[in-house]
């Protein structure tokens, strides 16, 4: 039978037509629902000088550091979850970076599932790894379950901060089932503490007294390095 010979035979069963009726009434009530709660984003978009039916749209129109704002401002309102991921999205671009603090807040409060994976990968490109603030959020948020596997899209934030407490973070992440896949694949490109690393910061980030003073402190790769536990390495008694 053909494509068109089974597209007919469908065509002309009543149940399957009214199902097929149902589903789309459905759907486009849905988009419509949508439209009619993003009014107001959209219409500010708008003003600005951006054609756009939702902040979907965006991408179109990148780098948009005048809509930023406006993005922002609406992060906070309690859209549906669909609009909040536009909305998310919209917001991983660098012009976004001045609002740092506002994306990781509503990552921390984001509980739809595909909010808060557009939150995590925002939070994970705007952060500047040479800030040591924003770097300890996103290994405090990795390293929290309460996040879900939504945390594992920042596993790359922390392999390009360097830092032994991300290394141990992504460690124990590699025990969790639900997000060990991506937490392996990060630890077999990264090197091992004192693997590939040629003085400098790079050193610094990996000497016993930094992983005693970080939050790694006696995960069985520290133990291994040291020769026992980093602290009793520092204190000389190991």
């Amino acid at each position: 039978m053909t494509a068109g010979e089974l597209m007919a035979e469908l065509e002309a069963d009543p149940e399957w037509v009214a199902e097929r009726d149902r589903r789309e009434a459905e759907m486009a009530a849905r988009q419509a629902e949508l439209r009619r709660a993003e009014a107001p984003l959209v219409a500010e978009l708008r003003e600005l000088g951006y054609a756009v039916d939702s902040a979907w749209d965006m991408y179109k129109y990148k780098p948009y550091e005048d809509a930023v704002a406006v993005l922002v401002r609406h992060l906070g309102v309690d859209y549906p979850a669909r609009v909040r991921e536009g909305i998310a999205r919209a917001l991983n671009v660098p012009a976004a970076r001045w609002a740092w603090d506002e994306v990781v807040a509503a990552f921390r409060g984001e509980q739809e599932k595909g909010a808060k994976d557009a939150l995590a990968v925002a939070v994970g490109s705007l952060c500047d790894v040479g800030d040591e603030r924003q770097v300890a959020e996103v290994i405090e948020l990795a390293g929290d379950a309460a996040h879900g596997n939504s945390r594992l899209l920042l596993f790359e934030t922390l392999e390009r901060s360097g830092r032994a407490d991300a290394y141990a973070v992504l460690e124990r992440a590699a025990e969790d089932s639900t997000v060990s896949a991506k937490a392996q694949e990060v630890l077999r490109r990264w090197p091992r503490p004192g693997e590939g690393v040629a003085g400098g910061q790079g050193e610094a980030r990996w000497s016993v007294e930094g992983l005693v003073a970080s939050s790694a402190g006696d995960e069985p790769w520290v133990r291994a390095r040291a020769g026992g536990s980093a602290e009793s390495r520092v204190r000389g008694d190991g």
